[in-house]
């Protein structure tokens, strides 16, 4: 049995290529995937790579005793930020091997502040640690854990074996036409308060949103304020079997003063957003208003330009593809309008472009890494044991 444990649905997209290279490897090979949050559990309590999927208990020293007893793990990996105490403490004490991927530190974490050092013991009941870039290792080995590899971010196979599978979907096809598609994804309200001018006065652009939450109160704050737009799931109910049958359905919605509103589609359901971004000529990724911005992997991989908001920091990719220039960040109405006329240009948009699809492919093969370092390990391990 290996177990995999993810916070929530980010870093499951993380550990994902892992578990699924290690079953195509070894297809016999049990696998345990564990979630603290309810939006990993539920969203992915039915994913087929792995046997098990499971809230992990709280992080006690009769429930980690209890459940490491239960599933009696041959390795654990932890995924990016997960760093319980107990479990670990426990693990460590059993010898049984445990992995830290996708790992990220910075300097004002708590392990590296005067009053949290202590702390510091936990991260040395890994194995190893696999971490993203150089200057978390440079942290890492500053403060003597040196048992670190740089190994990248496996999200990154993960978005290009999504841009190798190709879905149709008919609705958005027939939506976007010839025209230009402006995408909003994982938008929060103070995103669509920024966009909200550009998006009424718009007239060169198609604009899908795709709200971060799509429950019944989020879904009406949004139609509150583009009361024209149009709704995926109206579409998606009358069961269209042809591209004209969508087209006639999008040309036949009509508000009640009769203007046409087949400019604005809101995407109301989940699941969809990573294949959508194919259609889309520039994105824009919500959640830099708030607690920190959403994926950019996702449309990056399609070789598109795409704006954030200011909370970027804690993510490598976007400080990095920030500096490339295949990212711009926008604070303001006048920085928004600034790259708005820039984007209307095909040049701009494909050298934009072009750098971000460029970062993610010199990046890949993280998973090949850590896949063929843990199975070196694991070798190793039961050789000398």
């Amino acid at each position: 049995m290996i177990w995999f444990h993810c916070a929530s649905l980010g870093e499951y997209e993380q550990g994902r290529p892992l578990m699924e290279r290690i079953k195509e490897a070894q297809p016999k090979q049990k696998i345990v995937l564990t979630f603290f949050s309810p939006s990993g559990y539920e969203t992915r309590s039915h994913f087929k790579g792995a046997d098990y999927v499971y809230y992990l208990p709280l992080d006690t020293v009769k429930n980690a005793a209890h459940f490491i007893q239960l599933i009696q793990p041959k390795y654990v990996v932890f995924v990016k930020y997960e760093f319980w105490y107990h479990y670990l403490s426990t693990l460590a004490s059993q010898n049984i091997p445990t992995y830290l991927i996708a790992g990220l530190f910075r300097s004002d974490q708590f392990f590296f502040k005067w009053y949290g050092q202590w702390y510091l013991k936990v991260l040395k009941n890994f194995s190893h640690l696999f971490v993203q870039e150089k200057s978390s290792k440079v942290l890492l080995e500053k403060y003597n854990v040196t048992n670190v590899s740089i190994a990248g971010d496996p999200r990154i196979d993960r978005v290009i074996d999504i841009a190798q599978t190709v879905n149709h979907f008919p609705i958005i096809e027939q939506f976007k036409q010839q025209d230009l598609l402006f995408i909003i994804g994982s938008a929060h309200q103070k995103d669509i308060a920024l966009l909200l001018p550009f998006i009424q006065k718009n007239t060169t652009w198609k604009i899908l949103i795709v709200p971060h939450e799509v429950d019944q109160k989020s879904i009406k704050y949004i139609q509150g304020l583009l009361p024209n737009a149009q709704l995926y799931t109206d579409i998606e109910s009358k069961k269209c079997r042809t591209p004209l049958e969508v087209s006639d359905t999008l040309a036949s919605n009509f508000s009640t003063d009769g203007q046409k509103n087949n400019n604005i589609l809101i995407v109301n359901t989940i699941g969809l957003l990573s294949q959508l971004y194919r259609y889309a000529d520039v994105a824009y990724i919500g959640g830099g208003f708030d607690t920190g911005i959403h994926n950019i992997l996702e449309p990056a991989i399609f070789g598109i330009p795409i704006l954030i908001g200011p909370k970027y920091q804690k993510f490598e990719e976007a400080k990095a593809l920030i500096g490339l220039g295949g990212v711009v960040m926008v604070n303001n109405q006048e920085q928004l309008t600034n790259i708005e006329n820039q984007l209307v240009h095909v040049e701009y948009r494909h050298a934009m472009g072009l750098i971000n699809k460029n970062y993610l492919l010199a990046h890949q093969g993280g998973t090949v890494t850590v896949f063929n370092k843990l199975l070196e390990k694991t070798i190793n391990t039961s050789t000398t044991s």
